[in-house]
């Protein structure tokens, strides 16, 4: 690695210089200029890997001397320092490909850390082109192929090895004895962030060829690598112990993540003593590594961590739809509010299945397309199953978090849509499903949990629009209806009360005797 290093100060450039020879950076060669035009003279000659120059020189300056550097070496890294604390240079310099911009007067550490930053990027930057020769060139096509065949094989639901299939696998990846057990892991490759050094959309086919070679090199004699097609390399672990399976686990991520600086979900399937067919373990290590995936996690999540079921959040279920359907002053918790606090409780447990997770949001969002057909009046009918699409089409939690927000928010505009007094027709639906429902419990906490409201609020709600309290519409309710009975059929008293919700006929007889000063038989005979 060779460095030059420009500045119209010969004695900084020295001094800098002094900083470097002695250290451990891998830098065999170190140039000093006092001119940009010298400079270029030398880099010119070629293999020049990083340019450390000030900006404001005489005859050719900073800025000037990076534009040649860069047309004539674009893989140059360049660290340009100025006394100028101007954004205009600053910008011009990224504008550029400038690596870094450092601010003079300058200390050791921050020229030391700009310089090992350079040699680190080289270093990747030089294996990934290593890595892309031998993509390129490729190795032994026929051994190589002849591997995946076999496992794929082993993973296939159906498929079994047979015993001298079973043999010529462990030939080619080198196993010494026949094990006596076995696991699966896979490796999913996570998103990159911008300013990463491989581009995912580009440079993914080339990466997970790295990852492969790594691997393979890494687990001969205990095991192999091939890519499944599924956007996960699978790793075929054997021995007898479990807890060396996540070690050597453990040391390939370390590995693959110093190396290639990416990082990586990965899921372990369980131990299976039968090793000419893997298939209940890949599918384990395939929803583990799944889950990582999902929940943006990057690390090793064993099948054994994820729990198997999960509760439904009821009074999540409430709270929403409550909000979806009526502002209540009381509380002015937003549907955003509601579902990031459920689905940030989620993330940070981190341990539970994604079927479920979507299963609970589409169950949600069901839930909240009856309410809106009982409540919306002007017959449009909502998505549902563009919103279900959504749901199962999501890759990530925060996917999942916004399409339940956005579908909430188009249910709330849907209903805002709507023709007529909302808060006046749940009255009467709860009125009607009252009078339809008189044998069952009608109290007030069950309606309310029924229409997915605070019984609180849907008490005062209530009130408002019959002039009653909720219990004593309830109860009139019941006595109109039992006078009806009593005049217009032959029911015995006791029918009567079972019917309008009495299991005391006596407790019936009180309660109609104080609502129209009579007894139920004596109101049957003037009748």
């Amino acid at each position: 690695m060779k460095m030059i290093i420009v500045d119209d100060e010969i004695g900084i450039a020295n001094s800098i210089k002094g900083i470097f020879e002695h250290n451990e950076l891998g830098i065999d060669e170190i140039c000093v200029f006092d001119s940009g035009a010298d400079a270029l003279d030398r880099i010119k000659r070629g293999d020049i890997d990083i340019l450390m120059t000030d900006i404001r020189m005489p005859e050719m300056d900073g800025l000037e001397l990076s534009r040649y550097a860069i047309g004539i070496t674009p893989e140059i890294k360049i660290i340009m320092c100025s006394g100028y604390d101007d954004f205009e240079y600053a910008q011009a310099a990224m504008r550029i490909g400038v690596m870094e911009y450092l601010l003079k007067p300058v200390t050791i550490e921050e020229v030391t850390e700009a310089v090992e930053r350079a040699a680190d990027m080289l270093r990747k930057e030089s294996l990934k082109n290593k890595i892309k020769a031998e993509y390129e060139s490729s190795l032994d096509m026929y051994i190589q192929n002849t591997k995946n065949m076999l496992s794929a094989k082993l993973i296939q639901k159906n498929g079994v090895l047979k015993s001298e299939e079973l043999k010529k696998y462990f030939e080619l990846i080198k196993l010494k004895d026949t094990p006596r057990a076995g696991c699966v892991a896979c490796i999913g490759i996570m998103p990159q962030g911008g300013s990463g050094l491989w581009d995912i959309s580009k440079d993914i086919s080339l990466l997970r060829f790295g990852v492969d070679n790594i691997l393979n090199e890494m687990l001969e004699g205990i095991g192999s690598s091939f890519y499944d097609g599924s956007n996960c390399n699978v790793v075929f672990l054997f021995g007898d112990s479990e807890s060396e399976y996540t070690k050597t686990v453990k040391n390939c991520m370390e590995s693959l993540c110093d190396t290639l600086g990416v990082e990586f979900s990965v899921g372990i399937g369980s131990t299976l003593e039968d090793v000419s067919n893997m298939y209940h373990s890949y599918c384990e290590a395939l929803t583990a590594c799944r889950h990582g995936a999902f929940y943006k996690k990057s690390g090793i999540c064993n099948i054994k961590e994820l729990k198997t079921s999960y509760r439904y959040p009821e009074e999540l279920e409430r709270r929403l739809l409550e909000r979806v359907s009526f502002a209540s002053a009381e509380n002015e918790e937003t549907v955003e509010n509601v579902i990031d606090k459920y689905i940030d409780d989620v993330a940070s447990k981190g341990n539970i299945p994604i079927s479920d997770i979507k299963t609970i949001c589409s169950n949600i969002l069901i839930a909240c397309v009856k309410k809106l057909q009982s409540l919306n009046s002007s017959g449009q009918e909502p998505v549902i199953s563009k919103w279900l699409e959504g749901n199962s089409a999501a890759e990530t939690i925060d996917e999942l978090r916004q399409n339940l927000i956005s579908s909430m928010k188009q249910a709330q505009e849907l209903l805002e849509s709507s023709s007529g007094d909302k808060n006046r027709l749940l009255v009467e639906n709860a009125k009607k499903y009252i009078e339809e429902h008189m044998s069952e419990d009608l109290s007030l906490e069950n309606v309310s949990r029924i229409f997915f409201f605070s019984s609180r609020y849907f008490a005062r709600l209530f009130k408002e629009y019959t002039g009653k309290s909720y219990s004593d519409y309830v109860n009139d309710t019941k006595m109109e209806i039992a006078k009806q009975y009593l005049a217009n059929t032959d029911f015995n008293i006791g029918e009567i009360a079972r019917r309008i919700g009495y299991d005391d006929q006596g407790h019936f007889g009180r309660n109609f005797k104080k609502y129209t000063g009579m007894k139920p038989s004596e109101f049957r005979k003037r009748k």
